[in-house]
């Protein structure tokens, strides 16, 4: 082999390793970016989440009755298992608006 078609041959091969390099740092630019947008949407809907929970007066203002009508569990959005007052299953969640 004369010392040209080596070099050629070495630039080829370099040229390949440096688009493969290339294309990877192309491919990993991209998943960071797209691993920043993520974040930042579920930041946006955690915060809004959030927002609703702490001001909206369906959740504040609202309460829970059971079979009996007995009104207990204002503002607690999350079910409790039974009434407090008579021990009954609840069965109704009251919004506060």
């Amino acid at each position: 082999m004369t010392t040209v078609n080596i070099l050629i041959l070495s630039l080829s091969i370099l040229t390949e390793e440096q688009e493969r390099a290339r294309t990877r740092r192309a491919s990993e630019r991209r998943e960071a970016e797209m691993a920043k947008t993520a974040a930042a949407q579920m930041e946006t809907a955690n915060k809004a989440a959030r927002e609703l929970l702490a001001e909206d007066e369906l959740f504040t203002k609202g309460y829970w009755i059971c079979d009996h009508n007995h009104r207990f569990g204002e503002g607690q959005y999350r079910s409790p298992q039974y009434c407090w007052v008579c021990e009954s299953r609840l069965f109704k969640w009251v919004p506060g608006r």
